[in-house]
């Protein structure tokens, strides 16, 4: 939720005072690695995943996105004569209504 708070400042029928978060648009964020078998995770494939906050309890949810492009490192020059591995976000979709306790612990992706 974000909320406008600039107290004392007149606002308008049309001016954004308070904005909720969708629940079902709340996403889990896993980095991959491109040689950990990227090439066979697809949108749809279930998935199983904990929450720091909440010890090794495992949820489960779908694979919604695949990052087109790796994340970027900042590393500018590798001595190294082996190539980095890339690794990529993968996003996964959960049923909010089955795990309530995770609409408070996560942020839209």
């Amino acid at each position: 939720m974000t909320v406008n708070n600039n107290i004392g400042k007149s606002v308008g029928p049309s001016d954004t005072v308070v904005a909720t978060i969708d629940p079902n648009a709340l996403r889990v964020v896993g980095v991959l690695d491109e040689n950990k078998g990227l090439s066979s995770v697809k949108v749809g494939d279930p998935v199983s995943f904990t929450v720091d906050a909440f010890a090794s309890k495992q949820f489960t949810g779908v694979v919604d996105e695949i990052a087109p492009t790796a994340n970027q490192t900042g590393i500018v020059f590798n001595i190294s004569n082996s190539r980095e591995t890339q690794q990529f976000n993968v996003k996964a979709r959960f049923d909010t209504a089955a795990y309530p306790q995770l609409k408070n612990a996560c942020l839209p992706a």
